[in-house]
């Protein structure tokens, strides 16, 4: 499993030294921040592999065509199509646009089926596998269902690779985001199927408080990280480290 660690602006040379390719930027900050953008574009020029995300989760969320555009000029290999947090019928609605569905190159769409409940879920992820004739480069699994569903993600992937076992062998799975504790999230969804990549901020926000994260520790607080918060590069580096070396564990 590949780790793409979310950092912010101020930390971007955290990157330099942990061997990550896999990454993930986000929409709004590319489209607010020069540097930000410039430093994700050189990546995408280097063959670096870069999931663009929409903004839904942090509820800050540009016109889409706009995140598409940008994504494009830094040479994201995927972006995460319009989505909203645990609404599967608001999803819909907002992928339904002719346009959104269009302007994403097919083998660059992620989506991300939303819903409180499992039905709601597995409902919207047949919609939007309907909508688009089934053509999509990946599947991202939102953290916020550690919390809302019962079993948590590896639930829901327990239900995935039952009702699609076709479609699981051919799209790649993406956890986006952690909601706790990055290492049991990463076991429990790795023992369920084959997981591509997953990405967090939990390591940043970890440095933030000047803390070192690792397996050993047992993470209940939900922890977020503040951007561009001032914090110590060499004990980041150690925490994005950590969580990519134990998940590079299960390819």
């Amino acid at each position: 499993m590949k780790f793409a660690p979310i950092v912010p602006t101020n930390g971007l040379r955290v990157l330099e030294r942990v061997g990550v390719g896999y990454h993930f930027a986000l929409g709004q900050e590319l489209l607010r921040d020069q540097d930000y953008f410039k430093y994700y574009r050189a990546l995408g020029r280097l063959g670096h592999f870069i999931i663009v995300d929409n903004g839904a989760a942090e509820r800050d969320t540009p016109p889409f065509e706009k995140i598409v555009e940008v994504a494009l000029k830094i040479k994201a290999a995927e972006i995460v199509m319009p989505d909203v947090l645990m609404d599967g019928k608001a999803t819909i609605e907002a992928m339904s646009n002719l346009e959104s569905m269009t302007i994403v190159p097919a083998r660059k769409r992620m989506i991300v089926p939303q819903g409180r409940t499992e039905d709601e879920w597995v409902t919207c992820l047949e919609k939007q596998l309907d909508m688009l004739d089934g053509i999509i480069a990946s599947i991202g699994i939102a953290k916020h269902l550690e919390k809302n569903i019962s079993g948590g993600r590896a639930r829901i992937l327990e239900l995935f690779k039952k009702w699609y076992p076709r479609t699981i062998t051919k799209v790649d799975i993406h956890l986006l985001g952690v909601w706790h504790d990055p290492f049991r999230e990463i076991s429990a969804a790795a023992a369920i199927c084959d997981i591509r990549g997953i990405d967090s901020g939990v390591p940043i926000a970890w440095a933030q408080r000047s803390r070192l994260l690792l397996p050993e520790a047992m993470i209940e607080e939900h922890i977020g990280m503040a951007w561009n918060e001032p914090f110590d590069l060499d004990l980041g580096r150690k925490n994005v480290w950590n969580v990519a070396r134990y998940a590079s564990e299960y390819n």
